[in-house]
């Protein structure tokens, strides 16, 4: 163990945490490992911030979150160290925002901003003011938004020495949202201009980026192209993994546009590849940016995929405004495929109304806060701005309501394509979703795994034929009412065919699902089937599985239909969930 002071240690950890997170990290573990040593809750707190901001320039969200979230409880309580719980806080957020979940970065930022009121630092403080002006305009408070993004700029300005590039490069975003791609290009300039003079080569990058960005929405392709081809170039030099993705889309973008469409199909081969093997970030750029071309170029069935795709990805992360413009291109897709009723197209009417109004209230309040900004010496002039921003409050508030009305009519279209019609169960793409969650927090996080029940009505082709389809209908109501009375209010019931059914049980092992099983089995059994029909007798064969660490969706429930096939083979009316068949209890009716 080195014999530099613990707190000197921290300091060279945390000084080389951005630039050299490798090296960065060896020194903050040898000060983790010394701190618990003497049992110096502060500096370990201190050593585990720097720790997980390493993990997280490296590209290892989880492990950076897991870490991070340590780092607090070891700093909580702590005298002195409002600074360091600020960062730490800040940290959180930023891996929040990489992962999509942006109410959840918010609430970290909210944290950030109550610390760092006691915080002397300057540009500490305009960092925090620059996160939430960020994430508060991710969550369509543009108003908000624009508010702290000022007074960061403003703060850094006054204080001097601090790049002022974070606050810049996001308003020039906020203009970007607003369609006013001129504006945002002078912002981004002056954000490269200032990263430049003192900024990290990830923030370089993403502020020439920017300028890419601005460039391609004004048609300077050939520009656009140039300064992209810089940036895939710096990202590959500095083997910046979180950045690749999301670099090679916006060239292969601008490629595509160029009509060099080969060359953009494989970049955009690239991303997704990378994507696929690397917890990356930024996906839904990449599949819908792939899916743009897709339709561009006459090719609406891959596009359709894509999208599907973004929309699953979406609704597992709870990502509206992506779920928005993966319903829209879909109904692009749908529409040029000539699947009119599939269209959705009063989705598409209320994502464009939405969009519009967005972008009408932005402009008035993004105008307003500027001249707030350039005015702030004034006190006559800050009040009169101040009776603006009460009217521009008033009018917000009337474009909210139909805001809402607007989003309760998209919230039923969602769940109408979650929903089987007949049944109201899940359908297979909602169940697909769920298991991938579970699937993913099983890899991730490990724990008790959780199970699959698949089931299938015995001879129901048979009821079909000898009593109709109508009959046939009613049973499968009355059976997915059997499955919601037996099971919890967190398991997921979907039905995945004509009589196919599934059951997802999680924090469930294969011992406790076959219990379930075997109680809804029995259930269907001994259901009065002769009141819906007489002569009707409706009995359930069952496959159980549960869920291993290398499982896929199609292997998990591929298991669970070879269970249930066994199931069949043994007579139907019977649960199986092993490589033995399971012996069935006596039924309660003898």
């Amino acid at each position: 163990m080195t014999t530099v002071p613990l707190a000197e240690l921290n300091e060279r950890a945390w000084a080389r945490a951005k630039e050299e997170p490798a090296e960065a990290l060896a020194i903050a573990r040898d000060a983790e490992s010394e701190a618990r040593r003497v049992g110096d809750e502060t500096e370990m707190g201190n050593a585990l911030r720097t720790i997980g901001a390493c993990h997280l320039e490296l590209g290892e969200k989880a492990a950076a979150y897991r870490v991070l979230d340590d780092a607090i409880a070891a700093l909580e309580g702590t005298a002195g160290v409002e600074q360091a719980r600020t960062e730490t806080y800040r940290l959180l957020a930023r891996v929040c925002f990489l992962q999509q979940e942006f109410e959840q970065a918010l609430r970290h930022v909210n944290e950030a901003l109550k610390e760092s009121r006691d915080v002397a630092d300057a540009e500490v403080k305009a960092a925090v003011l620059n996160d939430a002006g960020m994430l508060h305009s991710h969550l369509g408070s543009y108003e908000q938004g624009l508010e702290y993004l000022l007074a960061s700029l403003r703060l850094l300005e006054k204080h001097g020495g601090s790049p002022a590039g974070g606050p810049l490069n996001n308003i020039g975003n906020l203009y970007m949202v607003q369609g006013d791609a001129g504006r945002a290009l002078e912002f981004f300039g002056r954000a490269r201009v200032s990263f430049e003079a003192k900024g990290t080569q990830r923030e370089k990058i993403i502020a020439l980026a920017n300028v890419g960005r601005a460039l391609e929405e004004l048609g300077q392709l050939d520009r656009a192209l140039e300064i992209h081809e810089q940036c895939l170039r710096k990202v590959r030099e500095a083997n910046d993994t979180m950045y690749l993705a999301p670099t090679l889309t916006k060239y292969a973008v601008v490629l595509g546009k160029l009509g060099r469409t080969e060359e953009a199909l494989a970049c955009f081969g690239e991303a997704l590849v990378h994507l696929d093997s690397n917890e990356g970030s930024f996906a839904d750029e990449t599949v819908h940016s792939l899916a743009e071309l897709h339709l561009d170029i006459g090719q609406p069935e891959k596009a359709e995929r894509l999208y599907r795709r973004a929309l699953a990805d979406a609704q597992a992360t709870g990502s509206h405004q992506t779920g928005a413009n993966a319903c829209l291109g879909l109904a692009k897709a749908l529409e040029a495929l000539g699947r009119w009723r599939e269209a959705l197209e009063c989705f598409r009417h209320y994502h464009e109304m939405d969009r519009q109004l967005a972008r009408q209230l932005f402009s008035q309040q993004s105008q307003a806060l500027l001249l707030q900004g350039e005015l702030e010496q004034s006190s006559r002039e800050r009040q009169l701005l101040r009776e603006s921003n009460r009217q521009l409050s008033a009018a917000y508030e009337e474009l909210r309501e139909l805001h809402r009305a607007l989003e309760e009519k998209s919230a039923e279209l969602q769940r109408l394509s979650r929903e089987d019609p007949l049944t109201k169960l899940f359908n297979r793409r909602e169940l697909e979703n769920r298991l991938r969650e579970e699937l993913n927090r099983l890899q991730r996080f490990g724990g008790k795994p959780f199970s699959v029940v698949m089931c299938d009505i015995d001879d129901f082709k048979v009821i079909n034929d000898r009593h109709s389809h109508v009959v046939g209908d009613e049973i499968l109501v009355h059976f997915s009412g059997i499955l919601r009375g037996n099971t919890r209010e967190i398991d997921v019931a979907a039905r995945v065919g004509g009589e196919e059914f599934v059951l997802l049980l999680p924090e469930t092992d294969l011992d406790e699902a076959h219990l379930v099983a075997e109680k809804v089995r029995v259930a269907v059994e001994a259901f009065p089937w002769n009141e819906v029909r007489r002569a009707v007798e409706v009995t359930l064969s069952v496959g159980v599985t549960t869920a291993a660490t290398d499982d896929d969706v199609p292997t998990l429930l591929q298991r669970a239909d070879e269970n249930l096939y066994r199931a069949k083979r043994m007579g139907k009316n019977a649960v199986c969930c092993g490589p033995e068949p399971a012996r069935r209890p006596v039924s309660s009716l003898g």
